[in-house]
């Protein structure tokens, strides 16, 4: 897969990634220790592969288009709430 970034864009390094996204959390959780947990999870599956703007994340605008990339490792079953013939069919179709 390839992607091609607009000419001028700035890509975000990791120290920045973490910032951003600290700063997201911050605002989601507030002083929510469950909440706060759980997104502290959530970021141990996640993996942040690519963040981009047209003019850095230190620019706060509503004129700062961007693009974020990321992967999450999702278990095989997860969200499968269904009974035991859903999962069997998902096996089936999705073999490991």
């Amino acid at each position: 897969m390839t992607v091609q970034i607009p000419k001028g864009w700035k890509i975000s390094t990791d120290e920045e990634k973490k910032k951003l996204l600290n700063a997201g959390k911050q605002v989601i959780a507030g002083d929510d220790k469950l909440e706060k947990t759980k997104l502290d999870l959530s970021e141990l599956r996640t993996v942040y592969l690519l963040m981009t703007s047209k003019y850095g994340t230190q620019k706060q605008s509503i004129n700062n288009p961007n693009f974020m990339s990321m992967a999450e490792k999702l278990s095989l079953l997860q969200g499968v709430n269904k009974p035991v013939v859903s999962s069997i069919n998902l096996i089936r179709n999705y073999p490991i």
